[in-house]
Formats: C-alpha cells, structure tokens, sequence
C-alpha cells in the first residue's frame, strides 16, 4: 500500500466534522469512545488559536485527500516542498507554526554550588524549531 502524506490546514478545525458529516457522511468514523473522526492519521495538531496544522497521512490510496480537498473547513497544503515552494501556503504554515520566530526557554545552572557561592540565577536562552512540524516513522524528512 502506498501512503500520502501531506500537511493540511483549518482556520478553524471545529467546524471539520460537521462539514464532513453533512457532505460525506461515510468518512466519518466513530471511535471506541463515541468520537467522531476522519480515516487519516496525522501528527498531534499544531494550533494557534482556532487555526491549526498537522502532518496526515492518507492510508486509502489518495482518496480522502480528494474528499477533503472539497472542504471549506480544510485546506489540503501539500507535501513540504510544495508548502515551502508557495509563498501563500508557506504563510499559512508559518502563521500557525511560527517557526521562524525564536522562542525563549529558562535554564537554570542545577551544577552543585558551595554554601559560600551565590545562588544561582536563570539564564533565558533562545531556539528556533524545526522547519518540519512532524514526520511519520520511515519518512525521510
């Protein structure tokens, strides 16, 4: 079996299943626990504010990807080089995950300190994540 994995984006993932549920009733699944959810398995959502990101693979040969290419609620980018490579969608990947942007951590020095030395202050330093939000197992990033 062939998997497709692309990056898809929602301004607001709430409203994902009551489309689906109107237009294509017969992708929705339901979970062991009552849950409501689609045949596609991704990365944990990347979200800011109601917008959100994840990395999906599609396990049924490309099929869901055209049902949710039909969404108004969803927005199939792509594979990271077609996010990367469009300035419109390398926006909205960037909009929700920022990683561009440095982000700011505490460290605090937790070496052993002698009873006579200053306590130790925390230092703030910076990173940047990953340009990649996620991969799956055997995928080459």
């Amino acid at each position: 079996m062939n998997f497709i994995d692309k990056i898809t984006y929602s301004p607001d993932t709430s409203l994902i299943i009551p489309e689906v549920e109107l237009k294509f009733p017969e992708y929705i699944i339901i979970d062991e626990d009552g849950n409501k959810t689609l045949p596609i398995i991704g990365t944990p959502l990347i979200k800011n504010g109601k917008a959100s990101l994840s990395y999906t693979r599609d396990r049924v040969n490309g099929n869901v990807y055209k049902v949710l290419s039909q969404l108004d609620s969803l927005e199939v980018l792509g594979s990271y080089e077609e996010v990367f490579a469009d300035e419109e969608k390398h926006d909205k990947y960037k909009s929700v995950y920022p990683y561009h942007i440095p982000v700011e951590y505490e460290e605090i020095n937790d070496e052993p300190q002698s009873i006579f030395a200053p306590k130790a202050e925390p230092v703030i330093k910076t990173y940047l994540r990953p340009q990649k939000l996620g991969s799956f197992a055997g995928t080459k990033c």
